[in-house]
C-alpha cells in the first residue's frame, strides 16, 4: 500500500518484533554477562496501577492508586563451550555474586557460610539491563532501561530424548522501575524536579 512509503525520506516504518537486542553486561563477581546473540526472546516492561473504587447511589467512580512495574522474562540459548558463554555457569555465577551460598555448613567462624542474598549485590551481579529496538538499518530507535534489576527466577529447559530443540534458560527479572530512551537518549518519562517543603 502506498501509505507505507509516504511521510518522509524513510517512509512509514513499523517496529518489528524480531528487531531487538537484549543487553545484560554482568557485574561484580560474574566474569561477564550474557551475549546478545544468545537471546531468543524477551518481554518488554509493563506497568499496572491499582484502582480504588468509590460508590455513590447507583454509580461507581475509580481513582488511581499505586503503580507497579511487572517482572519480565527472557529466554536465552544455553551453550556448551564456557569460553562462548555457557549459560548454566553464567547464571550460577550471577546467583553466587548476588550472595547465595550452598547450605553445606553454618559456621560462625566462616562468614561465607552465613551469606544471604542482598539487593545491592544482586543488582551489581546482573549489571545494566537494556532492551533495544532496532530499525531496518540496525540503528537503535529506542531503549528500555530496567533500573535496579535482579534475577528473581531462572529455569532450564528439560532434558528430553524426543526433543531436538536448542536448550534454553528462562530468566525472570524483577526491577524497581523502567524508563524509555529515544534515539537521542532522551528519557520518557523525564525526571521531576525535587520539590522542597
Amino acid at each position: 500500500m502506498a501509505f507505507w512509503t509516504t511521510g518522509g525520506p524513510g517512509g512509514v516504518e513499523p517496529k518489528r518484533n524480531f528487531k531487538f537486542l537484549l543487553s545484560i553486561q554482568g557485574g561484580v563477581g560474574t566474569q561477564g554477562g550474557i551475549q546478545e546473540f544468545l537471546v531468543q526472546k524477551v518481554a518488554k516492561p509493563s506497568m499496572e496501577t491499582t484502582a480504588t473504587e468509590h460508590s455513590f447511589l447507583n454509580h461507581y467512580f475509580y481513582f488511581p492508586g499505586k503503580s507497579k512495574w511487572n517482572a519480565i522474562e527472557a529466554t536465552i540459548i544455553d551453550l556448551v563451550q564456557p569460553s562462548d558463554g555457557n549459560m548454566s555457569q553464567v547464571v550460577m555465577n550471577m546467583v553466587q555474586a548476588a550472595g547465595y551460598q550452598l547450605p553445606t555448613s553454618a559456621d560462625s567462624q566462616n562468614a561465607l557460610s552465613l551469606n544471604v542474598m542482598a539487593k545491592n549485590r544482586a543488582v551489581s551481579a546482573l549489571g545494566d539491563v537494556k532492551i533495544k529496538t532496532l530499525d531496518f538499518q540496525g540503528n537503535t530507535v529506542e531503549t528500555w532501561v530496567l533500573k535496579q534489576a535482579w534475577i528473581q527466577k531462572f529455569s532450564f529447559s528439560e532434558a528430553d530424548y524426543g526433543n531436538e530443540e536448542l536448550s534454553t534458560c528462562t530468566m525472570t527479572f524483577q526491577y524497581d522501575f523502567a524508563y524509555l530512551e529515544n534515539a537521542a537518549g532522551v528519557r520518557t518519562p523525564g525526571t521531576s524536579p525535587v520539590r522542597r517543603i
